[in-house]
This record gives C-alpha cells, structure tokens and sequence, in this order.
C-alpha cells in the first residue's frame, strides 16, 4: 500500500563538506513538511550497474536478474512512496554516479511496449502510480546553461515515468545563504513543473547559449 513516505536520496559522497550542510537543510525542511522522511545514503548501499541485459521486461518481467544487491528493495520503497527526493552534486550537468547507477534501475517499472505522448514515444508505466520526484542539484559555480541542463534531465526522466510530477531547484554550494536557500527548498517542495517535451528542449538547452547547436533530426538527443 503506497504510503505518504518521503524518501530523500543523498547521492553526494560522505566527504562533500559543500554539500553536507545543504543536504541537512533540505532534511530538515523536509521534516517540517511532514515526519515521514526516510533517508538512503547510495554510497553506502550495494547497488550494480544496469546491464541493460532487458531481463526485466522478457525473462524476468518487473524485476532485474541481479538479486545480490538492493536494487529491488529499493524500487520496492519507492513504488510505495508519495515523493522521492534526487539529492545530487551537480556532475557534467547530470548526477552523481551513485545517482545514477539508481536511475537506470528503474526499467523494471516501465513495460516493453510504446506509447505516445505529445507525438513522443515512451514506454508505458508498469504500475499505476509513480512518486512526485523533486530533484536538488548542488553545484559549485551553477551557471544557467548547467542548472537548465540539469533541469531538463530531471525533467525528461520524469516523463519517461508517467504519470509522475516533478520539481527541481539547484543550489551554489560555495556561495549560498540558508534562509535564502531554505525559502528555495520550500518552493521546489510546494511546486509542480510542466514536463519538458521534445519541443521544449531547445528553448530551455539553449537559454543564454549562443553556441547551444539547434536539435535537428539529424542531431537528436539522447
């Protein structure tokens, strides 16, 4: 049964002392919004790559071979949480490896089969439900193209989990203060944002980017 559970995933490393006083703001405004907050720090948990071996959709549908790891315990909480919090540095505008290595495994939750969304396809959700996802980026020196970057990855890996809602925010880590920064948590927790589309993608790569290169049909994003 699918509880109001926030599950906040830390993907910095113990030694991050930049991200450590972020990431207990954000818990902290997170337990003033509501008192189940269960925390999972991925470095210290046993979590294997993605193989994309496809096990999960033919031979083994909705759950990944590898049952050595936490992997299926994981999409176990999930699945039965409201919202999931995606804690991050900032990495090459995308997330941390250990974020990372979570986010693949999550294509046992969607079926082997298409379907269309706003002239897009995607696979369809196995279940019926999905959590709110909120991403938090922490970057040292986030400059708009990097933060947009980020965003829209948040953002896309929400549509391809539909019928999911997002929300995402990054935060400078070297210059930041923590009333400004818990007002920012605040909003990101109390918004949802529009689904960035294939259409929308330019706009939002491309914002104060003049050497952004237009997506064409011969330059498609991955």
């Amino acid at each position: 049964m699918r509880t109001q559970q926030t599950v906040l995933f830390d993907g910095s490393q113990p030694n991050d002392t930049q991200a450590t006083p972020i990431f207990s703001l954000l818990h902290e405004v997170l337990l003033q919004k509501t008192n189940k907050v269960k925390v999972i720090k991925l470095y210290n948990i046993n979590l294997t790559l993605c193989t994309s071996c496809f096990h999960c959709f033919f031979k083994t549908p909705g759950q990944c071979r590898n049952r050595n790891d936490m992997g299926a315990e994981l999409l176990k909480i999930i699945l039965n949480s409201s919202t999931i919090v995606l804690f991050t540095p900032v990495v090459f505008g995308g997330y941390s490896s250990d974020l990372k290595k979570l986010i693949d495994r999550f294509l046992p939750i969607v079926l082997p089969f298409f379907k269309k969304v706003d002239k897009e396809t995607h696979h369809p959700l196995r279940y019926s439900t999905f959590p709110h996802i909120i991403g938090i980026g922490v970057h040292p020196h986030p400059t708009k193209e990097l933060s947009n970057c980020f965003k829209t990855l948040v953002g896309r890996n929400a549509l391809n989990l539909p019928p999911s809602h997002y929300s995402t925010e990054v935060i400078n880590s070297t210059s930041y203060f923590p009333q400004e920064v818990r007002k920012k948590f605040q909003d990101v927790l109390a918004r949802t944002e529009k689904l960035p589309l294939y259409k929308d993608i330019n706009l939002l790569l491309q914002e104060n980017n003049p050497s952004f290169k237009k997506v064409t049909k011969k330059n498609k994003l991955c």
